[in-house]
């Protein structure tokens, strides 16, 4: 079968899909579709758990270079304009043999036992922020605390300057617009000023920090020296030109999902009161929460990968160069890995979770993400017992991202 005889998703529901990714992933559910479905003569999308899973582990499903992710605007030169300067540097646009090295990178900084070491940092970011904090009566969850403790964490370990870490908060939510499904010329002119500020505080500060002119948390310095020798013995040409690039392109994936995970887990558990009630009585149920509330609203939605050759995928196929959009949103409330899926459920398995993606290409910060958003949240419940949501929390529209805007909350 080929990619044009699949089911065309917007004919199963409706044209805007992609502008309401989790709902129309509801619908596509309700309705048992099985299967890859078609966005176009040379896309897929999978959403099913299984499909999901089982594509994202096949080495002949790679990732989608920068150029290929740049091409629609026409990007002459993707190493210096738009979003290009951030992805070029990024594990995510690379495949074999070059992703293997770099990655191997990544994966070895981040493993269960490296990352114990951030746990100080991220614990006085964490405590600093709810101390400012205890005394109101009502503040903005997005704004005032989970964005913050993502900035500040990072910011501390790469040696940035308050003001400099001010003014992440400010661009990473200029750049979170790029997850938009219709970006605008003004919004990418925008996201192209953005990108350039990102990267001069970023590779500033790296510097600073190799050639001690910067003063950094030391698990940070520890990190940025481990990066750099390994760096050195990379032998696959077209990755990051030095240590501040790599830093730079590869930790926008650890500000953004930090920030918007924090931020979605803590929503998603206030407006559950049963639940939340569990989690101020026992705040050990504080890593269920994350793992749940992330399941229901994934930092990343949908991304895209690449066939490296021609694959036959159940009856379809695939010819090299297929791009395959990888919905983990949708697989993450697929009914034959979760039971009764949208229900908010402390007590669930989690095993199979996606919100991560799988496979040679699962994040390598995840457990990052994880130590800090678990520990942010258990010690938000702990501080606020009584907090409740002061109107429904105002979600991102039309995003791959299931980012909040605002989630204003009240002492009750």
């Amino acid at each position: 079968m080929k990619i044009s005889e699949l089911p065309d998703v917007a004919d199963v529901v409706g044209a805007d899909w992609a502008r309401r990714l989790l709902p129309s992933a509801q619908e596509l559910m309700a309705r048992d579709a099985r299967g890859l479905h078609r966005i176009a003569d040379n896309i897929a999308l999978a959403f099913r758990h299984e499909d999901v899973r089982t594509l994202a582990a096949d080495p002949n499903v790679g990732n989608t270079p920068a150029e290929v992710l740049t091409a629609k605007r026409g990007l002459a030169d993707p190493a210096t304009s738009g979003f290009g300067p951030i992805l070029v540097n990024q594990m995510f646009v690379y495949n074999p043999p070059l992703h293997t090295e770099i990655r191997r990178i990544a994966t070895r900084q981040m493993t269960p036992g490296n990352i114990g070491r951030f746990s100080a940092v991220a614990t006085a970011v964490v405590r600093e922020l709810l101390d400012g904090l205890a005394a109101r009566d009502d503040f903005d969850v997005v704004i005032e605390y989970a964005e913050p403790v993502a900035t500040r964490f990072w910011g501390r370990l790469f040696g940035l300057t308050p003001d400099e870490i001010l003014e992440m908060q400010r661009l990473n939510t200029v750049l979170s617009k790029v997850f938009l499904a219709e970006v605008s010329d003004g919004q990418y002119a925008a996201i192209e000023d953005a990108v350039a500020g990102y990267m001069q505080i970023i590779t500033t500060a790296i510097s600073g920090a190799m050639d001690g002119s910067r003063t950094c948390a030391e698990p940070g310095r520890e990190l940025l020296a481990d990066i750099a020798a390994d760096l050195e013995h990379v032998t696959s040409t077209g990755g990051p030109r030095d240590l501040a690039h790599f830093v730079a392109g590869n930790f926008f994936d650890g500000f953004h999902p930090i920030g918007v995970g924090l931020g979605t887990a803590i929503a998603e558990l206030l407006m559950n009161e049963t639940e939340r009630a569990r989690v101020v009585a026992d705040a050990e149920l504080s890593t269920r929460a994350y793992d749940e509330g992330t399941r229901l609203a994934p930092p990343l939605i949908l991304t895209h990968r690449t066939t490296l050759c021609d694959v036959d995928y159940h009856g379809v196929h695939l010819p090299q160069g297929t791009m395959i959009a990888m919905h983990w949103g949708a697989a993450n409330i697929d009914p034959d890995a979760f039971e009764d899926p949208l229900r908010y459920d402390l007590d669930r398995r989690h095993r199979g979770l996606l919100t991560f993606g799988a496979g040679p290409h699962l994040c390598p910060g995840r457990n990052a993400a994880r130590l800090v958003g678990d520990l942010a949240l258990r010690e938000f419940v702990r501080t606020f017992p009584e907090i409740v949501l002061d109107g429904p929390p105002e979600w991102v529209d039309a995003s791959s991202s299931a980012q909040l805007v605002a989630c204003r909350v009240r002492c009750a």
